[in-house]
């Protein structure tokens, strides 16, 4: 291409022999129009080793001073024109160096016609060759040339005597001989000698008679068209190879390798003749056979044909077709020509699979060429009715090596497919080898076909193994960058891809090539770790809107699922216009807009590259800039349209989609060919442009932030790539294994990051609260301080947390995947931000319910320290009046005297009982009061709730929308949900069941009730009919009533429990009787004048420390409990809803108990908690098995009892009242001391500090252990109602997410976040087993939405108006749902088997008939169920 002549005789370095290059000359093919074709708008086509034309040799013998190669490149090309097509000495600035390597070197170069008198040097096209070195010294390489050449030029200024005997000896007749000269030194008896040897006369003799060449120039194309046009010698390049060996000039290939090679490739090319025929006959994989079965395959994922049939009954039929024609694939015994080529390529000797790939290639394209050539001497002679039949006939007359290749991989997806569905053995596979061979052809650079461009379809078992072949084969850990180049057909691709990478992608072989190669250039081990990667993978497509492909079926829709799949497994993509204002460009732009318009919503962005071919002017970048403006118009009209038709919200303009530098994004490179081919050069302006937008390309691939891909991550894209293509389905469907696994690590990170923030406000809400209790002024409201450092503590974790996110987000080691997650960024940030504000909420109310409570609290502690100090006097004025008195009365009734005395004094008003179930019913009265008519009436005549306490929910039509009741059972829908009685009955008794369990949490706070926790259980109420589980029952506000009455009714006992719990435990009367045996005591030892420091000390442990320290305990396990499970061997599947997902259905399936299924589908909360209980009691439930937790407590809040004590402030203390005082104080944020108990141990307490302290040590050790013991003892269950922070709770809010349900199946949610705005499941079940029938017939319904939903289906409900729509169309009803499509055809194998196993329990449990289970649905077994599970989520 580049026109620099070539070598055709290459000498040895040591000048012993030389090679004649046939097989280096076999890959140039040139085009040309000789004057003498008899059709004028034809032309011609071959390989220049086949072509027959006149060869005419330049030599010199040594005494010259012309230059030929100089005079050669006049000869070749016009004066305007001029080309180097021989360097020479005056092409470089190299001096007068001696050559070394050059003499004896035999180059050649062509001389082709265009077809213009005019303009044409030569009518016909010819070889010209140009000997190096004088032929003396060349005589073997000079001794070819005269034989095989139709004239032979010699250059001489003068003859010596040796070249004068040397010439007279040639004797081929049919050699015509030239003397050319500048200066000859003439010796008439000499020359009349040498004319007479070699038949020459005056004309042969050409001088030049002046400094000018030109006039010398055209003497010899005169002389040159004279030999021409007569009958003159004429031979291929192929046929002078027998002269070169009978001179003993070494052909290269010839041989062994090559010539074993050869004899391979014509053993299988002789038997083509008719092209079409042969591959119908060899190659019965392909053609209708595949075409159909591509079709077929995505008729499956699109299912346009379903008409009025059931989903699952035509996808079964359509599975059924599939299989048949696989097998009738794989029944075919592949041919002799196929078996051959297996041969050839297993070959262990690399070389020989090299030669005979490439004489394949060669007689192939040989072929093609003249098959190519009577269909175009056709299309000339038909009319436009003819030319689609004309299309198709060109189509199938092609045929190169990936055909062949290509019926391999069908042989291989055929064999692996029927292995996985049990037809064949392992024993029995014949294929399983060829993977390995074709990994092997791309380490050696052969194009690998990624997507059949005649079934426009992949065959993904092969690909993916030919992959997972080569991953294996460069060690593992290789990484690649993938660059695609897109464009119209005849805009250059290819021949920008070669002369980047110096590919040898076919340009213009005149073969019909469709779909897409892959290439691999391995990047040398010195540059990868600067660019990132192994290897640069180049996929090449074809031409799109090509012109003889327009008329064949399916054209424009296979160009775009060509461009989608290509630019979605890309890094780089390469946008190829064929000049500044192409018409094609409108074409071309609305494909790729569609193509990055879908990768940008899965969080594929590869980088673009506008490239405007053709474009001369040095002024062009600016000139454009106008062109520029209208392009990015046009991409933002087509982004703007693309986005309605695929239903993007959000997209407006192409800069939403792709981030475009247009400085560096638009490139414009010159044209081509410098002058008119095929006789032209390549443009030096072309190379140095396209150079230096490689030097750029390569650039970004340094500098980029983003991980080359793995070759399984490559293979995944082309799996989940392909699967999209085929279900049409991008913008709501598209995630597949590498973005779930990006996204699940995201989810992970969030809960991560969400478990720590959660935690530093427990901790902090702990420490307040802690502090609130151990206040006696306390204020209504929390004070301003107290606010203040909430807000603080908030916006300082809230920031962490959102700087971990952005890290995360912004990729590094910790999340290589970044890019394919980043439409999730705001997703997770708005729920970091929803998540900060329920935390606020949270920690405000806890705050003023504690305020709320310790205010009555302190009221109590009011009259208990009042009447504490009046004891106190009593017994001190009693123990001066009685300490001389030798007969002391009896203490016990002394002591009685007193507090008798004192009760009478004080007066203390015992706690006033409340009747909380009137309370409450007022309050429900208060939230009802707008309630329609009925009801209020209903609600008037309700005195108390006790009938309500044990009465269970019974529903009743008056509790639904009568109208809506009425119209629902008159409808004709075939899939509406059984009894709703029954249904709503099952939801309000789950809901029951939720709300005692919050009712218990309350009362095991042991704190007394309070009117905001029923204002907190209508809230809940209130907000729960407003979702979608309630919504869709279509109740009616009687409903409402008798769901508040039954809630209430059942939490009116339990709060009226622990009201008089909490009077029984704070009564002042009640509770100083309690105290009473101490104060008795310390009495006692008051009289008796006993050292009563030792005694207090162990009182105060036991006392005040102990319920201080084990409150602490039940403060801190179930925090600690969480986080020992999420840092053991079970933490995975607590990380993510999925992981949990995942581990709840592998564990069903093993158990396959039908109870636990039915419980899971339609209690599914209920069911998660009684798992994260049952996890819990297994984990912790043995002897000791909070042991470790409670050590690492008490560890805890030992150090920091310790601390205190060493504290200056306590040990300088004067007294034990400061002491305890300030110690207390130093503790008030971790322990609530019990005031009560401490007053007691202060009751006349003159003890010394210090002994105090000494004394402290001892007991506190002791008391320790004593706690230790008795937690270690205690009952889980026990210990569980007990702790503050309840685990179960907080793994189940990591676990159970939104608790939304797939409006059709009741499949639960899976999206990760705290707020997300999307719902999605990994795998949709038969809606069957959610009780959907057929009214009509009572039967089960087996549909799966998934599928439904590509099909032509249709549902209606009350949500439609009770019309149907298309299941297509659900998003315009349930928007925040996106049912993706079925990833593969056994997506939900697990639930089809669950249908199957369970079909006739499910029907008796709905009242229904068991549902007809499709044929291959009975074939699934637990293997294939696990195997379905495991793939859908990517484990």
């Amino acid at each position: 291409m580049c026109q620099f002549a070539v070598p055709l005789l290459l000498p040895a370095c040591n000048g012993s022999e030389c090679t004649f290059m046939l097989w280096a000359l076999r890959d140039i093919v040139k085009k040309w129009k000789p004057h003498s074709l008899e059709d004028k708008n034809g032309f011609r086509e071959d390989n220049v080793v086949n072509i027959k034309m006149p060869i005419f040799s330049f030599v010199r013998l040594e005494n010259c001073s012309l230059s030929k190669s100089a005079i050669l490149n006049q000869i070749l090309t016009p004066s305007q024109q001029y080309h180097n097509f021989f360097i020479h000495r005056g092409t470089w600035k190299v001096g007068m160096l001696k050559k070394t390597l050059s003499s004896g070197l035999v180059e050649m170069s062509w001389y082709l016609p265009v077809g213009q008198e005019s303009s044409d040097i030569f009518p016909e096209p010819i070889t010209v060759t140009n000997l190096h070195g004088n032929i003396s010294s060349c005589w073997t390489q000079f001794s070819f040339l005269t034989q095989i050449s139709s004239a032979v030029f010699i250059f001489a200024d003068s003859i010596s005597e040796m070249e004068f005997t040397q010439l007279s000896k040639l004797e081929d007749a049919n050699t015509k001989y030239y003397l050319v000269s500048q200066n000859l030194e003439k010796n008439d008896s000499m020359l009349d000698s040498l004319n007479s040897a070699l038949k020459m006369d005056g004309r042969h003799l050409i001088e030049k008679k002046n400094k000018n060449d030109a006039d010398l120039v055209r003497r010899l194309q005169k002389q040159m068209i004279e030999l021409i046009e007569k009958p003159t010698k004429q031979v291929t390049l192929e046929k002078t190879a027998e002269t070169a060996c009978e001179l003993g000039i070494r052909v290269d290939e010839l041989s062994t390798e090559c010539q074993s090679a050869k004899l391979r490739a014509m053993k299988i090319i002789k038997e083509i003749w008719d092209v079409a025929g042969y591959k119908e006959e060899t190659m019965k994989l392909q053609g209708d056979l595949c075409k159909k079965l591509a079709r077929t395959r995505t008729e499956i994922c699109r299912m346009k044909g379903q008409s009025n049939e059931n989903s699952q009954q035509y996808r079964e039929k359509l599975e059924n077709t599939r299989t048949e024609l696989i097998r009738q694939q794989y029944e075919h015994t592949p041919s002799a020509g196929i078996v051959a080529f297996i041969e050839s390529i297993s070959q262990k000797n690399s070389s020989e699979r090299c030669y005979f790939l490439k004489w394949m290639k060669i007689f192939l394209d040989s072929i093609a060429r003249t098959n190519i050539s009577k269909l175009q001497n056709q299309y000339k002679a038909k009319g436009d009715s003819d030319m689609k039949q004309l299309d198709l006939i060109m189509s199938k007359s092609s045929l190169g090596v990936e055909h062949f290749i290509r019926e391999l991989g069908q042989y291989y997806d055929a064999e692996c497919y029927l292995l996985k569905n049990n037809e064949i053995r392992k024993e029995e596979r014949k294929f399983n080898k060829l993977p390995e061979i074709a990994a092997e052809l791309l380490l050696d650079g052969l194009p690998l076909e990624l997507i059949d461009g005649d079934a426009s379809s992949i065959p993904l078992e092969w690909i993916t193994s030919v992959l997972s072949e080569l991953d294996k084969r460069t060690g593992g850990q290789c990484r690649i960058r993938v660059i695609t180049v897109l464009g119209v057909q005849s805009t250059g691709k290819s021949t920008l891809l070669n002369t980047m990478f110096g590919l040898q992608f076919p340009v213009a072989s005149g073969r019909c090539t469709r779909g897409a190669f892959m290439t691999l250039i391995k990047v040398e081990e010195n540059f990868q770790q600067e660019l990132g990667c192994s290897f640069i993978l180049v996929l090449d497509t074809e031409g799109l809107r090509a012109p003889e492909m327009n008329s064949l079926e399916g054209s424009n829709q296979h160009d775009n699922e060509l461009a989608t799949l290509v630019v979605g497994l890309s890094d780089f993509t390469i946008i190829n216009f064929s000049m500044e204002h192409a018409a094609e460009m409108q074409d071309i732009l609305q494909i790729v807009v569609h193509a990055f318009l879908r990768m940008e919503t899965i969080g594929k962005k590869p980088k673009s590259y506008f490239l405007h071919q053709n474009v001369a002017d040095v002024a062009a970048s600016e000139k454009c800039l106008r062109d520029r403006k209208k392009v990015m118009d046009d991409l933002d009209k087509m982004t703007l349209t693309a986005a309605k038709m695929q239903k993007k919200r959000g997209v407006s303009s192409f800069s939403d989609v792709l981030d475009a530098d247009h400085e560096h994004h638009s490139w414009y490179i010159p044209g081509l060919w410098h002058g008119v081919p095929p006789m032209s050069s390549v443009s030096t302006g072309y190379s140095e442009k396209v150079y230096e937008f490689k030097k750029y390309l390569l650039h970004v691939m340094k500098t980029s932030k983003r991980q080359a891909q793995s070759w399984s991550e490559f293979s995944e894209w082309i799996r989940s790539l392909w699967a999209a293509v085929q279900y049409e389905n991008f913008i709501f469907s598209f995630r597949n294994s590498l973005v779930a696994d990006a996204y699940d690590h995201l989810h992970i990170k969030y809960n991560e990051l969400k478990w720590n923030f959660s935690k530093v406000m427990f901790k902090w809400m702990q420490e307040t609260e802690n502090i609130i209790r151990n206040q006696t002024n306390l204020q209504k409201e929390p004070n301003t301080d107290l606010t203040n450092n909430m807000c603080e503590i908030l916006q300082r974790e809230e920031n962490i947390m959102r700087e971990d996110l952005e890290k995360y987000f912004g990729g590094g080691s910790e999340n290589a995947n970044s890019h394919l997650i980043e439409r999730y960024r705001a997703e997770f940030f708005n729920s970091l931000s929803s998540l900060t504000k329920q935390l606020e909420d949270d920690v405000r109310q806890r705050l003023n319910e504690c305020l709320q409570i310790q205010k009555g609290k302190a009221v109590i502690q009011t009259n208990q320290n009042t009447f504490m100090e009046v004891i106190e006097k009593k017994a001190a004025s009693k123990y001066q009046t009685l300490k001389d008195c030798e007969d002391l009365l009896n203490h016990d009734e002394e002591f009685e005297k007193i507090w008798n005395e004192t009760f009478i004094e004080i007066k203390l008003i015992s706690l006033h009982k409340r009747n909380i179930g009137q309370e409450i019913l007022h309050q429900l009265k208060m939230d009802m009061k707008h309630s329609i008519g009925p009801v209020t009436k209903r609600l008037n005549n309700i005195h108390n709730l006790k009938d309500y306490e044990r009465r269970c929910f019974a529903a009743q039509l008056q509790h639904f929308d009568i109208s809506w009741y009425n119209t629902a059972s008159q409808t004709n829908s075939t899939k509406y949900p059984d009894s709703r009685l029954v249904q709503m009955n099952k939801h309000v008794n789950a809901l029951l069941l939720k709300y005692k369990l919050h009712v218990i949490a309350k009362m095991n706070t042991k704190e007394d009730y309070h009117d905001t926790y029923c204002q907190e259980l209508l809230n809940m109420v209130n907000k729960e009919l407003q979702e979608s589980a309630i919504e869709k029952f279509h109740t009616s506000p009687h409903f409402e009533l008798d769901l508040k009455l039954h809630i209430l009714g059942r939490a009116a006992p339990m709060f009226q429990r622990m009201h008089e719990n909490f009077i029984q435990e704070n009564d002042p009367k009640i509770s100083l009787e309690k105290l009473k045996p101490q104060y008795l005591a310390t009495f006692k030892n008051i009289f008796l004048e006993k050292d009563q420091c030792k005694k207090r000390t162990e009182d105060f442990c036991h006392s005040c420390l102990k319920p201080a320290i084990v409150e602490f305990i039940y403060k801190n396990l179930g925090r600690e409990i969480v986080d020992d499970i999420l840092l053991s061997e079970h933490s995975k599947q607590y990380s993510s809803r999925m992981f949990f997902q995942f581990n709840l259905l592998k564990n069903l399936l093993e158990e396959k108990n039908f109870d636990q299924y039915m419980m899971y589908i339609n209690e599914y909360e209920l069911f998660v908690k009684s798992k994260l209980k049952a996890h819990i009691l297994q984990k912790y439930g043995k002897p000791g098995g909070l042991q470790s937790l409670h050590e690492k407590i008490i560890q805890k809040i030992t150090h920091v009892v310790n601390n205190a004590l060493r504290d200056p402030t306590v040990q300088e203390s004067s007294n034990v009242s400061s002491f305890l005082k300030m110690f207390c104080k130093l503790l008030q944020k971790e322990l609530v001391i019990p005031r009560n108990a401490m007053n007691v141990i202060l009751f006349q307490n003159n003890d010394k500090a210090q002994q105090f302290s000494e004394y402290f040590q001892s007991s506190f050790s002791k008391q320790v252990d004593e706690i230790l013991i008795e937690m270690n003892s205690l009952d889980l269950d026990y210990v569980l109602s007990m702790v503050t922070l309840n685990p179960q709770d907080q793994l189940f809010k990591r676990v159970f997410g939104c608790g939304k349900l797939c409006p059709f199946c009741n499949v639960p949610c899976e999206a990760g976040g705290h707020d997300h705005k999307e719902h999605f499941a990994s795998v949709h079940r038969p809606q069957g087993l959610a009780g959907y029938k057929n009214l009509g017939t009572n039967v089960l319904c087996n549909s799966i939405c998934s599928t439904e939903v590509v099909g032509k289906g249709c549902f209606r409900n009350s949500n439609t108006q009770w019309a149907t729509v298309p299941y297509k169309e659900y998003i315009q009803f349930y928007p925040d749902w996106i049912i993706q499509p079925d990833p593969g055809i056994n997506a939900s194998d697990y639930w089809k088997f669950i249908l199957k196993e369970f079909n006739d329990q499910f029907a008796e449990e709905y009242d229904a008939i068991p549902t007809q289970i499709p044929k291959n649905w009975g074939k699934i077994t637990k293997e294939q169920a696990m195997k379905s599970l495991r793939d859908s989520f990517n484990h």
